[in-house]
């Protein structure tokens, strides 16, 4: 099956997470190897290429994380120029406008702005990733060790952190396609 890779998120020094999308039928998918775990950092999936990948679900997904899928085999086909139009023009579900509208709006704020969700309530989105637009430029800020985006409207500030691989932009123009993932 086609498979657009859609993301390479950082986990730990030696991992990354790839998300990627049937370009078919438009489940999202997130890629382990036949053992089960993240791909190496050095893994030839780059976002923006299609990939012809066989691949089995897997049998315990641990919500809301239900896009785990192990790879067995793989093929590369094409790379997709531009990527962005090329969403956009697939079909998917994007979310709009203001943050709460993210996640089917079931993401639950601290005071202070971080997004979570709790185990004791379960009320899960139907997917962990997704694309959204916002009605406002997201700016970037670096406390701690942590990069972060923050949306800040009428009173309300919200932050979202950043794991990708790709260069850290200063602000994230309003109106550009995002991809989030829980």
């Amino acid at each position: 099956m086609e498979v657009l890779i859609l993301s390479k998120t950082k986990y730990g020094q030696t991992q990354v997470c790839v998300g990627g999308i049937c370009v078919i039928n438009k489940q999202f998918i997130r890629l382990l190897n036949q053992g089960g775990y993240y791909q190496p950092a050095d893994t030839q999936f780059n976002i923006g290429d299609i990939w012809d990948i066989s691949f089995t679900p897997v049998r315990l997904r641990r919500e809301p994380h239900n896009e785990d899928v192990t790879i067995r085999t793989y093929r590369f086909v094409r790379k997709i120029y531009p990527l962005e139009t090329y969403i956009k023009n697939m079909g998917v579900p994007i979310w709009r406008d203001n943050i709460a509208n993210i996640f089917e709006g079931k993401i639950r704020w601290t005071g202070n702005g971080k997004g979570f969700f709790s185990e004791n309530i379960n009320n899960y989105p139907s997917h962990s990733v997704g694309f959204w637009i916002s009605d406002i430029d997201l700016r970037h800020q670096k406390i701690g060790n942590q990069d972060l985006y923050v949306y800040q409207n009428n009173g309300i500030t919200r932050q979202i952190v950043y794991k990708g691989n790709q260069e850290i932009l200063a602000i994230i123009p309003r109106g550009k396609l995002i991809r989030l993932s829980l």
